[in-house]
């Protein structure tokens, strides 16, 4: 990744399959990252059913993936800014799900926190399994890649 001051944020290009793809990860705050990412599509003239925004998410279970194209901000800040920016909901959503705290009074503390080890290498095993299919969403196999990332992938269920 190279931080690019233009759009506050690191930006790395990957060649696949004869295209360019380009990853933008906003050094902005989450609740405002819609801004950078709309000034950078603007620029680059992307439309937003072409973006993936990946992200945590406390309502899926730790480790538990979910990808879909289009759908609300599930109450996600970061998400409603995107949304606001964009002013689309159209574009791809992969969640890694972090679980979340028993007590609600816990939630800012348990976002901005480090999971705990076992919890940490749960969430690493589905990046890895979302980084090994990667190259289908790029080809465009959104549906069979859905089918793939939305099942289970531990033996526990997760």
């Amino acid at each position: 990744f190279i931080y690019s001051k233009k759009y506050d944020a690191d930006i790395f290009e990957y060649e696949y399959s004869s295209k360019i793809f380009q990853f933008f990860k906003p050094m902005s705050y989450i609740n405002n990252s819609g801004v950078p990412i709309k000034k950078f599509i603007k620029n680059k003239i992307i439309n937003p059913e072409n973006i993936l925004v990946i992200y945590d998410d406390l309502d899926l279970t730790v480790g538990k993936i979910r990808l879909k194209q289009g759908g609300g901000s599930g109450g996600h800040n970061g998400l409603n800014n995107i949304i606001e920016q964009l002013g689309s909901k159209n574009f791809w959503k992969l969640r890694i799900g972090i679980g979340k705290p028993e007590d609600k009074d816990r939630v800012v503390d348990y976002v901005l926190g480090q999971p705990s080890k076992i919890d940490k290498d749960i969430i690493l095993d589905s990046i890895n399994i979302c980084l090994d299919e990667m190259n289908n969403f790029f080809l465009g196999e959104s549906t069979s890649l859905m089918n793939k990332l939305n099942g289970d992938h531990r033996e526990n269920g997760v």
